[in-house]
């Protein structure tokens, strides 16, 4: 057919007209012919005259998807040759690369289905990660109870679970399910799209075929991302055929698709528990932490973070610093192999440094794998005046860092994670203006607030106080901003003698106060002594 021929005519109708097609029977010469006007025809015809060559059994091959065959075994001697041309742009750009991958994981490659893509047999997509955790539709018994399914309109379906002839679960109203779900042990979300084999998500497989696989979320949200990376489904229910859409590549909503939803968050709801208990039990214990100190510290998503930087898998997050690794293969085999053997050693120690005032608060230096913080932010200036406030800064700056390498590890994508930490390095700034009890955070908020002015005048106020004065902030009409009182060494007869003096602030946009606007005759003359008092 010619799809052209629907183009023609009124753009703006819709075609509900049938299209004629015209219907041929070919002989073997006018085959020959044919095939003689399209590109590589003398290949398509001896790939006929030698017979396909059938399926390419893969050993290792398991249909996670289950149920029974999509297509017969048996073969029937016919054959179907379609050939594509006249692309349009979108057809003609599309990558070798994305179709060969695209077969790989929509199709059951390997029991009943075999795919030659420019002479190489394809077979289906697997992961070489360990599985933690599967479970398998009518085989689930008491580790998830699927009956009854519970719809978000609050209606409960009945489901049972059949183990024979093949395991499986019958649904009411949708009919036989199948397939399964895994954990697995690290995550398979991630990577170039060349290198992914198989993904996180869920996978639905209706009469054999994988509908609209680059939607793993089945339009579900709120799904937890530390367990989700590492979640697979796989289910296959040819009930759903019924409520595909036009193009045959999503789901109409319906009540079906209800049910399926229902099913694959149940499923998923009980790998986020187990998930979550293993999380829970990587952690040390007192016993540990008192022996082995740095090596019970869950470094996993930071070795894993920094092993995808040597690879160039992904851009290198910026709190990751590789700088001064001159042999990028040598240091990535030291680094694996220190993580195997001797994964304390991934964090050698926690310091701080200079790094100037306008880098985030810590940075992980690969080449010494050190914690750097950095001296010169804000929020490190104002809580670095005491050896106790500074080990508690290097504490908080570890667990920052090895919070970003989780978020990081767990799939949140490098763009998000930026923004994430580009709000907090500004929460952070923000708080420590907040609290202004260091010299180089007030010194820093005198010289840029000259062009507000009651920021400026309560920036003086507290540059005075953090001097040792006793500041009386007045700034009413026709008063001056404030009194300073300076208490010194009592005098003769333990008397408390002071010193005051009256303050002013003028602001202005080029931070230089015009003479005219100072006026120092204003400001009031205050006399007196205190009073008396006993030393003690």
């Amino acid at each position: 057919m010619d799809y052209r021929d629907i183009d023609k005519g009124d753009k703006n109708a819709l075609h509900i007209d049938p299209v004629p097609l015209a219907v041929r029977r070919l002989n073997q010469g006018k085959l020959d012919e044919l095939l003689g006007q399209i590109d590589d025809g003398d290949g398509i015809k001896k790939l006929i005259t030698d017979g396909f060559k059938g399926p390419n059994t893969d050993p290792d091959f398991v249909d996670e998807f289950g149920g029974l065959d999509a297509v017969p075994q048996d073969a029937t001697g016919t054959w179907t040759l379609v050939v594509l041309s006249s692309l349009k742009k979108p057809g003609r750009s599309l990558q070798t690369g994305w179709i060969r991958r695209l077969l790989r994981t929509a199709l059951p490659l390997g029991k009943t289905i075999s795919v030659y893509f420019n002479d190489e047999a394809l077979t289906s997509a697997k992961s070489n990660t360990a599985i933690q955790t599967e479970w398998i539709l009518g085989l689930l018994g008491p580790s998830i109870d699927v009956n009854p399914l519970v719809l978000s309109t609050g209606e409960q379906v009945k489901v049972e679970e059949k183990s024979s002839p093949y395991p499986r679960l019958v649904i009411d109203g949708l009919g036989e399910v199948t397939g399964r779900a895994r954990l697995y042990e690290d995550r398979i979300s991630g990577g170039k799209s060349e290198e992914i084999e198989v993904s996180n998500g869920f996978f639905i497989n209706v009469l054999g075929r994988v509908i609209k696989p680059e939607d793993p979320y089945l339009g579900l949200e709120n799904l937890s991302h530390s367990a989700w990376s590492k979640f697979r489904a796989t289910i296959r229910s040819d009930g759903l055929d019924a409520v595909l859409s036009v193009n045959r590549e999503g789901l109409s909503q319906s009540r079906e698709l209800s049910i399926i939803k229902a099913l694959v968050m149940r499923l998923f709801n009980r790998a986020r528990s187990v998930h979550d208990a293993k999380v829970g039990e990587s952690w040390p214990d007192a016993g540990s932490v008192l022996t082995e100190k740095w090596g019970v510290v869950p470094f996993q998503p930071l070795h894993r973070v920094i092993s995808d930087s040597f690879s160039a898998r992904t851009e290198t997050p910026d709190f990751v610093d590789l700088s001064k690794v001159k042999e990028l293969d040598a240091a990535r085999e030291d680094w694996n192999k220190t993580a195997r053997d001797q994964p304390g050693d991934l964090i050698r120690d926690v310091i701080v440094s200079d790094l100037g005032s306008e880098t985030k608060l810590v940075r992980y230096d690969v080449a010494s794998r050190k914690v750097v913080v950095n001296r010169n932010h804000p929020f490190a200036e104002e809580h670095s005046e005491t050896s106790e406030e500074l080990r508690v800064l290097r504490d908080v700056a570890l667990v920052d860092l090895l919070t970003d390498a989780f978020m990081l590890d767990i799939g949140i994508h490098e763009h998000r994670l930026t923004e994430i930490r580009d709000y907090k390095d500004r929460a952070l700034r923000l708080v420590a203006q907040v609290r202004r009890r260091s010299a180089a955070q007030i010194a820093t908020m005198l010289k840029n607030a000259t062009a507000h002015p009651k920021g400026f005048e309560r920036i003086i106020g507290d540059a005075l106080e953090y001097l040792g004065f006793s500041v009386e902030r007045l700034g009413a009409s026709g008063e001056p901003e404030g009194v300073a009182t300076a208490v010194i060494t009592p005098g003769r007869g333990d008397t408390k003698v002071a010193y005051k003096f009256t303050y002013d602030a003028k602001s202005s946009e080029s931070g230089r106060a015009k003479t005219h606007n100072v006026g120092v005759a204003g400001l009031a003359r205050i006399e007196g002594t205190m009073p008396p008092i006993t030393r003690s």
